[in-house]
Parts: structure tokens; C-alpha cells; sequence
């Protein structure tokens, strides 16, 4: 399971909403810093690796 007690509807549900708003959170730094992924990534305290892979959908 992906975590106890969100393997039913309502936490898959959850899990998708919170990744909708993570990918607007990083939708708006991106453009906050005129699509520059290396200067986003700092922005959002993780790795350009990690940036491009939340971007691909993983």
C-alpha cells in the first residue's frame, strides 16, 4: 500500500489533490522565475533531478 490508511477512495483521492497542488505550487515558481528549472528548483528547496522528475508525473 502506498500508506496505512490511504489505500481506500477517499485516500487516493487525497493523494491526487495533494499532488494537483504541488503542481501548481510548481507551475507558479516556474513562472515566478521565467521557466528557469535550475533556479526553481532552489526556490523550492529540491533538486533539479527532482523538479524534472515531479514534472514528467513521477
Amino acid at each position: 500500500p502506498i500508506a496505512p490508511g490511504l489505500d481506500d477512495g477517499a485516500g487516493r483521492d487525497a493523494l491526487h489533490r495533494l499532488a494537483d497542488v504541488e503542481r501548481a505550487h510548481i507551475d507558479r515558481v516556474l513562472k515566478e522565475v521565467g521557466g528557469n528549472k535550475t533556479e526553481a528548483a532552489k526556490v523550492l528547496g529540491i533538486s533539479r533531478q527532482t523538479l524534472r522528475t515531479k514534472l514528467a508525473g513521477g
